[in-house]
């Protein structure tokens, strides 16, 4: 069994950004309904935070490929999933992003959530995520069970289905916010 691909951790990342503009229209967590340009800024960080954990696949991943002086060295220091798919990456992520653009934290916020729908994501293969890496405890949610993106649809089927399901309940959570956004004006 291979590893989540990269449109599924995509896929993830874009219904992680609508989970939290729907917190945003209900003003949960002290947030404000986001405008058009906020919604786009929050999908975009949630869509490359969705890729940043394979940063340590090295060259072998898209987000690796992009940054491959900084891939290298994660791959070669840490190896796969460790610590890139650990909290403490998302963390030291979003302190980074916060430290160097501080008017962007709530964007490096958006960032570390599309990080985690990765790890949340890659906790349904067989093999699992060690979220606190070092320490030895392995989150693992189930057995989907893929080809990283080789071999015949058949031989992925379980990503398909997968990734059918997330786009489904990213439609439904658009649809969700379209009509929380209409209903002061009489709903939809």
């Amino acid at each position: 069994a291979g590893q989540m691909t990269c449109k599924t951790h995509l896929v993830g990342g874009a219904v992680a950004a609508m989970l939290l503009t729907l917190a945003a229209s209900e003003q949960e967590l002290g947030l404000k309904p986001f405008t058009t340009p906020e919604f786009f800024g929050v999908l975009t960080a949630s869509l490359l935070g969705s890729l940043a954990p394979d940063i340590d696949q090295g060259k072998k991943s898209k987000v690796g490929s992009m940054v491959k002086p900084v891939a290298s060295v994660c791959s070669k220091c840490f190896g796969h999933r460790t610590f890139c798919h650990s909290v403490w990456f998302l963390l030291l992520l979003y302190f980074i992003i916060r430290g160097i653009f501080p008017s962007m934290a709530f964007f490096g916020l958006a960032f570390c959530i599309g990080g985690a729908s990765h790890l949340l994501l890659d906790c349904f293969n067989p093999r699992g995520v060690r979220l606190f890496w070092p320490i030895p405890l392995t989150f693992h949610f189930g057995n989907v069970k893929t080809a990283s993106g080789r071999g015949s649809m058949l031989e992925n089927w379980q990503e398909y289905v997968f990734r059918v399901a997330l786009v489904c309940m990213f439609a439904a959570l658009v649809l969700v916010d379209a009509y929380r956004r209409a209903a002061p004006f009489g709903g939809i």
